[in-house]
């Protein structure tokens, strides 16, 4: 359960993102230790568990120091961050691409690579993707880049023998996350239509999931994509 400490050190990528208080939380109540990276807006928590770090995935000297920052290992990682600019192909710009591309494949695979000697043995990774890269996107470039942490994950998977297992989570739309509380009330009610549940993903049950996943008896979703979306792309 949460309340139990089954965990040892977590490093939780993307603390700043809407969706993250929640599963901070989950975390923290369940892991001995939680390191939280964030870009920008630092999060601020009660915990006394918790250690924040501000970190540029794209940067390497701010990855460098995150990751010397870390004390006694890392035995989960996950990473929620990302970023999505809702355009289509001839809207958007080659800045824009080079953008999502480093924030949502180069930045955690980056981050990763340097995080190879943290890593305790048998490390769970958990990598955050979208339902978007697995069927595709009116936003094709969040798409290609989402759904490139797919085969990123499942050639990790791999190799690393009992070093690591990694596994994505392809959530659908998630309920008062940003993305969702920037889209028209037309667009909510088609989200909750797609799904034969008739809801969406809440935050907290999106903490839960992500959580558990985190165990050890899940290694053997080692390579795996966990698609979170009630039914609305099976």
């Amino acid at each position: 359960s949460e309340g139990m400490m089954t965990l040892g050190n977590v490093l939780i990528v993307g603390g700043s993102a809407s969706i993250a208080p929640e599963i901070i939380a989950a975390f923290s109540r369940g892991a001995h230790h939680v390191d939280v990276a964030y870009r920008r807006n630092p999060p601020i928590f009660s915990q006394g568990n918790i250690t924040t770090h501000g970190c540029d995935t794209g940067d390497r000297d701010s990855r460098r120091s995150l990751v010397a920052a870390l004390t006694g290992g890392v035995d989960v990682v996950l990473i929620l961050s990302g970023a999505i600019l809702g355009k289509d192909l001839a809207s958007t710009s080659d800045e824009e691409m080079d953008y999502l591309v480093n924030a949502n494949l180069l930045g955690p695979a980056r981050l990763l690579r340097d995080l190879l000697p943290a890593l305790n043995i048998g490390a769970r990774i958990l990598l955050v993707s979208s339902i978007s890269g697995e069927r595709g996107s009116f936003d094709p470039l969040y798409a290609a880049t989402k759904g490139a942490l797919i085969p990123f994950a499942k050639s990790l998977a791999t190799w690393s023998g009992d070093r690591m297992t990694v596994t994505v989570v392809a959530p659908g739309a998630i309920e008062d996350s940003a993305m969702i509380r920037g889209m028209s009330a037309e667009r909510i009610i088609h989200h909750r239509k797609a799904s034969p549940t008739g809801k969406l993903l809440t935050r907290a049950d999106l903490a839960r999931v992500l959580f558990d996943l985190a165990h050890p008896h899940w290694a053997h979703t080692n390579g795996s994509v966990i698609s979170i979306n009630g039914g609305s792309h099976v």
